[in-house]
């Protein structure tokens, strides 16, 4: 079990460097691809509000519908999603489609400012190093997963809570 007060630190590895709107692009529709080769393989976003992700634009929405099914699970992690909401109405109608398959959770107060930009399923993942630029590491080698892994459980687990639901029903 990681160490409640240490801070986790981003991965040291990857089999691949990416800078740039097309590389980020193609690492995050290489994680979706790799999770919906396997079944039952879940996925996680996390980043502080999705300003930059493609999420909307068309080659990332039909690899999510690929892998959307029975026995999967999206976990969208962020600080806040109100970016998400204005720039992403094409992913936000999708997700309304597979509300039941995905969750969101918001970043807890005290840990916003060190929020990590991260795709990742078991098969594959992506980490962010510069969400700015778009710069990160991507990859397969196991051994960073698995150091990811830990991370990933760290914010869904421990440093985020439940929020961002699919559609507001108003009495």
């Amino acid at each position: 079990m990681p160490d409640m007060q240490a801070e986790p630190t981003q991965p040291q590895a990857g089999d691949a460097t990416l800078a740039g709107p097309a590389q980020w692009q193609a690492a995050l529709l290489a994680c979706i691809g790799a999770a919906a080769a396997a079944p039952e393989s879940p996925l996680v976003f996390c980043s502080p509000r999705f300003a930059d992700w493609p999420l909307s634009q068309t080659p990332v929405l039909q690899a999510l519908q690929h892998w959307a099914g029975r026995n999967r699970r999206l976990v969208l992690i962020a600080n806040e999603f109100d970016t998400l909401v204005r720039q992403q109405p094409r992913f936000l109608a999708w997700r309304q489609q597979w509300d039941a398959i995905i969750t969101g959770r918001k970043v807890m107060r005290s840990f916003q400012n060190d929020t990590p930009s991260f795709a990742w399923c078991p098969a594959y993942s992506v980490w962010l190093t510069n969400a700015e630029r778009l710069r990160g590491i991507a990859g397969t080698d196991a051994a960073w997963r698995s150091q990811l892994a830990e991370l990933v459980d760290e914010w869904r687990e421990r440093r985020s809570v439940n929020g961002f639901a699919a559609s507001t029903l108003g009495l």
